[in-house]
């Protein structure tokens, strides 16, 4: 997105407004309040959108595409998925050694 607020539209034009619930995920107070006054929005069917894919990619796509960060699957559930079954190599798949550190983006941003 261009800012901020465009990206959130962005989301909750694929995503619909998050719930409450998913609301209590964000950090931001900027994004927060923005996200609290924002008109209701219907999540997309993926159905409607990809009307050629199977199920499984549907239900991929679903389980990564949450507005909620701990409702996301993780990387590796995510190559579990039976639509990546044939892409996946648990041997050639190293994990990550722990979180990434995203510091540097409130340093360029100027959130503190």
């Amino acid at each position: 997105g261009k800012n901020y607020k465009h990206q959130i539209e962005l989301i909750c034009n694929v995503l619909g407004t998050p719930s409450q619930a998913d609301l209590e995920s964000v950090t931001s107070q900027k994004a927060l309040q923005f996200l609290q006054n924002m008109k209701p929005r219907d999540r997309l069917k993926f159905t409607n959108q990809y009307p050629n894919a199977t199920p499984q990619a549907i239900q991929l796509l679903e389980s990564l595409l949450c507005f909620a960060p701990e409702r996301r699957l993780t990387v590796e559930q995510a190559l579990q998925s039976p639509f990546l079954e044939s892409l996946h190599d648990p041997s050639d798949e190293p994990a990550g050694e722990g979180p990434l550190d995203f510091e540097w983006e409130k340093q360029v941003s100027g959130e503190s």
